[in-house]
Order: C-alpha cells, then sequence, then structure tokens
C-alpha cells in the first residue's frame, strides 16, 4: 500500500525483498534512489527462472544501473537449485564485473518418479457420465482422491488455471461439498484467498492442493508428502522444481507421480522423468 512505501522512503528497512520490475521503478524515483548509495548486496533468489526471458535482461539492467548508483561494486549472490550449466549462469550473473565464484553443494537426495496411465473402471464411466467429462479424466480424479486418502499432503500441479478449476470443482462434487480436502491456488485468485488455502495445509486443515505454477516456488506451506503432476510438465526444469516440494528433509525421499492423459504424454513425461 502507498503508506507502506512511503515508510519505506522516510526510514529504508536493511533488507529489501522486491522483484526486477519494483526495483526499476525504484532506481527511477529520486527519493527511493539515494537509499541505493547504502546498498550492498543483491541475492538474486531462484535464479534459473531470469535467465532465459527479458525479466533477466530487465534485471542485468537495473544492476549495472544500481552498481553506478551505489558508486561501488554490488556483491551478487544467485541461489538455485536447478541449474545445468553453471558457469552460463555465474557469468550472466556477474555482469561487468571481474570475478565470480561458483558454490555447487552435491547431495545425493532420493527420487521416486513414476509415469502412471489412468485406466478407467465402471466407477470412472458412471462418474464421467455425471459429471459430463471423459473416463479418462474420471480415472485421474479417482488417483488424485486416492492419493489425498492416503498421504498426508499432496501438491497436485496443472498447467492451465482452467486445468486446475476443473479438477478442483470435479473433485469437490465427488467428495462433497463441505469436504475439507482440497482447494484451488493459482495467480487469478485473490492474495487473501490464497493466503488462507497455504495457512489451511500448512496447519493440516486440507489434504492436498490442486495448483498452478502459482506454488513451485519457495513458499513454505509446511508438510508434503507427494506431488502429482497432471499432464507433461513440458520442462525437466520444471518437473524438478515442482517434485522438490516434496521430501522437504534430509532423510526424505523427493516423491512424484505424472499422470499422463495422452499418449504423446506418456512418451514425453517418462523422457523428463529418466
Amino acid at each position: 500500500p502507498p503508506y507502506r512505501r512511503r515508510l519505506q522512503t522516510l526510514s529504508p528497512p536493511q533488507v529489501l525483498i522486491t522483484t526486477p520490475e519494483t526495483l526499476q521503478a525504484i532506481l527511477s524515483a529520486p527519493k527511493l534512489r539515494k537509499h541505493i548509495s547504502n546498498l550492498r548486496y543483491v541475492i538474486v533468489d531462484e535464479l534459473h527462472e531470469l535467465i532465459c526471458d527479458k525479466r533477466g535482461t530487465q534485471l542485468s539492467v537495473a544492476l549495472e544501473r544500481a552498481k553506478k548508483i551505489a558508486g561501488r561494486k554490488l556483491q551478487r549472490i544467485g541461489l538455485s537449485a536447478t541449474i545445468g550449466e553453471p558457469k552460463k549462469v555465474a557469468n550472466f550473473l556477474k555482469g561487468s564485473d571481474d570475478e565470480v565464484y561458483i558454490v555447487e553443494v552435491r547431495s545425493k537426495k532420493g527420487m521416486e518418479m513414476k509415469v502412471e496411465y489412468p485406466k478407467p473402471l465402471e466407477a470412472d464411466i458412471s462418474n464421467a457420465v455425471e459429471l459430463g467429462i471423459s473416463p479418462i479424466i474420471a480415472s485421474t480424479l479417482r488417483i488424485i482422491m486416492d492419493k489425498v486418502r492416503e498421504e498426508r499432503g499432496i501438491l497436485c500441479f496443472t498447467n492451465t488455471r482452467i486445468a486446475a478449476e476443473l479438477i478442483g470443482s470435479r473433485i469437490t462434487k465427488l467428495l462433497g461439498e463441505k469436504s475439507p480436502y482440497i482447494a484451488v491456488h493459482h495467480s487469478s485468485l485473490s492474495k487473501n484467498v490464497r493466503k488462507e488455502t497455504e495457512e489451511a495445509f500448512k496447519y493440516g486443515r486440507l489434504r492436498g492442493i490442486i495448483s498452478t505454477s502459482s506454488l513451485e516456488l519457495g513458499i513454505d506451506i509446511g508438510h508434503v508428502d507427494l506431488v502429482i503432476q497432471v499432464s507433461s510438465p513440458r520442462e525437466v526444469t520444471r518437473m524438478l522444481q515442482r517434485a522438490g516440494r516434496s521430501g522437504h528433509r534430509v532423510d526424505r525421499p523427493i516423491r512424484a507421480l505424472v499422470i499422463a492423459t495422452s499418449l504423446d504424454d506418456i512418451f514425453e513425461s517418462s523422457s523428463i522423468i529418466e
């Protein structure tokens, strides 16, 4: 809100958590700009999200501008769990500076990933007719519901908001309107609704969340036993990022299930998991 921004202008924080877009705005605002002269460190979290698109270009330009305003080199620290070419990413991050160091922590994390093609049962065909969906989708819903009952907490990712809403509404209808089992989470929902869903899952009032990319990054939502991906995730890094939301303890493996809904999905998903 405007009053919070005013407070930041009057009394700048020691640590500011922001985005590349907002950083550009800060660099152009006369009052906020003067505080950049005190800047020492810049931490870029989820660096892989920025390396390949225009937001990364925007960040690079903003960091060079911030360096010029501060009148000194800024220590840039990039963090990511899913980078395949550390040297290339390090060169991107360092910008016009000379030195860059790669701190690569390699630890063996167990992974249990598989692809499943849903085979419709008689009950699925009956549900398909009742809900106005295909038997394959009805079978997919059954698999998700079974996993929600078996596990303490699951995250189910879809590739679109429409798919998340469809799956969420149909499961709610099958389980009953007052079912405490699942909720839907995506960027088109209000901030309050998303926060309520995250809190409910964190404290065990929900057993599962049907989500899009809105929950694939490092949001603390508590314990996740299993990640389900409906249809191919399309990218290896995306699969790793989403699957990595499960087993957030040293002694726990990453567990993920891809539900393939077509022949193409089976081949693509299997290749991605390999």
